[in-house]
């Protein structure tokens, strides 16, 4: 197996593994370290007892478990936008960014998202926390702030894609680049649009995905179909413009 180190001594970020391929791209999964992991949750380090190792063994099974369920279904969807030739433009995405008002309170909320993205990464993967109680304490918070629209399950999915991007060393690294850089003096306007462009296109791609299967399934299946309407005039979210 190939194993993946530090990339820059100045952050502290752990050892990925190659466990294979999927979809033609390398597939990591994080060093676990789960004797670390059961000791900040009881507060010792585990002994050498049946019980304290079975435990320090499902945990250590859960993270890698975890890691390749998350990779799995980035790589899903992935495929699937390639089935549907799904993207977002240029333009598109553009004419979304310029919808934000970057006054102070835009700086502020895109200088907090990355000072927490890393927050959060280091949690998982450097004192590794369950990814989906960060979630909880971190990212929900931190989306119902910076962009209130934006539904759990959206922001869930914006969440397991970037745990894939974090699993590697270059990938924390640009992450702690980009939360040093918004911590600086120089942060402005331009960098951070180009900080929240990123954010925005997984957004944009996950809603033009989930459309576009909702409405093949609807086309395919008339018991779906009268479903999804009846939701729909009972106040559910339709489907975006274009997408029927």
């Amino acid at each position: 197996m190939e194993s993946r180190k530090n990339v820059d001594a100045s952050v502290q970020l752990t050892h990925a593994v190659r466990v294979g391929t999927l979809n033609g791209k390398p597939l990591f999964v994080p060093d676990q370290n789960a004797a670390a992991a059961f000791a900040l949750q009881h507060d010792k380090p585990p002994a050498n007892s049946p019980v304290d190792q079975q435990e320090v063994a499902a945990i250590a099974t859960k993270k890698v478990c975890d890691s390749i369920k998350s990779q799995i279904g980035v790589a899903a969807r992935e495929a699937t936008q390639q089935e549907f030739r799904i993207s977002v433009s240029h333009d598109e995405l553009a004419r979304v960014i310029v919808k934000t008002q970057f006054d102070a309170t835009g700086f502020e909320k895109q200088r907090k998202q990355w000072i927490t993205y890393n927050q959060a990464a280091a949690e998982v993967f450097d004192h590794y926390q369950d990814p989906d109680k960060v979630f909880e304490t971190l990212i929900l918070p931190l989306w119902a702030e910076i962009s209130p629209g934006a539904s759990r399950e959206q922001v869930h999915k914006v969440w397991e894609s970037n745990l894939v991007v974090w699993s590697t060393p270059e990938g924390r690294m640009r992450l702690a680049k980009m939360a040093a850089v918004s911590s600086g003096h120089n942060w402005n306007t331009e960098k951070a649009k180009a900080g929240m462009a990123k954010s925005m296109e997984h957004m944009l791609l996950n809603e033009k995905l989930d459309n576009a299967v909702i409405a093949k399934l609807a086309a395919e299946d008339p018991q779906f179909r009268a479903a999804l309407d009846e939701h729909q005039r009972n106040g559910g979210i339709p489907l975006t413009a274009g997408a029927r």
